[in-house]
């Protein structure tokens, strides 16, 4: 039986090609690569799911790839190449700093970073994802390190909250702050994946989810593989799927209390008697907190609460 993989998986990013709305920051990238330039470290920063660590790893392919196309993109074909895509390659190590944050894995990085890697590698790259996450301990070995670092060893950070990190640490880094998708661009893949995947589908239905979605590639592309099962991805699907004629009833409350009071408790009556309260009160609130952020400018709030 042959292997099964989820959209999310298949869809990935494997050249810098497959990558949305960082044209910019890719010319920069390609421009390191093609010039060996490599001395300081990376950062990327960005939002939750926007993308760092795909991107991350792929500049990390590219660092270690034996055959780079003169477009600047990993060949994927390379026994290096081909063994980051297996998550083998010798040369690459990835951590979790949100769980790895303490002062000996760093200080096993320094320790390994003196060792050649098997095989025919010139440098290894070290991925270090929620970076901001690394302790104060953690940090001082880090700088250590990259005091002491030639370009044998790349370091590429990730983090959400760029402002946590280690001030002299941050000052040494290349940063790159990730664009978000745009809700064009991410209905796009959807488009592509569908004629792909030889989904039927309706374009208003590929826009509903790349709308509900932005700027996150992996929901909508998650979203987009649930409602497949239905057949048709059809807009009253994905209305439906996203409980959009409540959407609106919670707008009309909220658009509704300054100036008809009775008219925004009536429709709340209305909905008492099909929705659950809590379910109503919780949609009114997001609702609220969506104008708000809009109102003032806001793009994402720092934590659920």
């Amino acid at each position: 039986m042959g292997e099964s993989f989820s959209l999310t998986q298949k869809y990935r990013p494997i050249t810098f090609n497959d990558v949305l709305d960082q044209d910019a920051i890719i010319t920069v990238l390609k421009n390191l690569l093609k010039n060996q330039k490599f001395g300081s470290p990376l950062m990327f920063t960005g939002i939750y799911g926007g993308g760092k660590t795909t991107l991350a790893r792929l500049f990390a392919r590219a660092v270690l790839c034996k055959n780079l196309t003169e477009a600047g993109e990993p060949c994927n074909e390379c026994s290096s190449c081909k063994a980051f895509l297996e998550d083998s390659n010798p040369a690459y190590n990835e951590i979790d700093a949100a769980s790895n944050s303490g002062v000996d894995d760093i200080r096993k990085l320094r320790e390994e970073a003196s060792f050649k890697v098997l095989g025919d590698y010139d440098r290894k790259v070290v991925v270090i994802d929620e970076c901001h996450s690394i302790s104060a301990k953690g940090n001082d070995a880090l700088l250590k390190q990259l005091e002491d670092n030639n370009t044998d060893q790349v370091y590429v950070f990730c983090t959400t909250a760029p402002e946590k990190m280690h001030k002299t640490v941050r000052s040494r880094c290349l940063e790159f702050n990730l664009n978000k998708n745009s809700k064009g661009s991410i209905a796009t893949r959807l488009k592509e994946i569908c004629e792909n995947e030889d989904f039927a589908y309706e374009e208003e239905a590929l826009n509903i989810v790349a709308s509900m979605t932005t700027p996150h590639v992996r929901d909508a592309i998650k979203t987009l593989e649930y409602l497949s099962n239905f057949g048709e991805i059809t807009e009253n699907i994905a209305s439906e799927h996203y409980n959009l004629m409540l959407e609106n009833e919670y707008l009309n409350i909220i658009s509704l209390l300054k100036t008809n009071l009775m008219g925004s408790l009536q429709i709340l009556d209305n909905l008492i008697m099909q929705e659950n309260v809590p379910n109503i009160y919780e949609g009114i609130i997001r609702n609220a907190l969506g104008i708000l952020k809009l109102k003032n400018g806001i793009n994402v709030f720092r934590t659920e609460e």
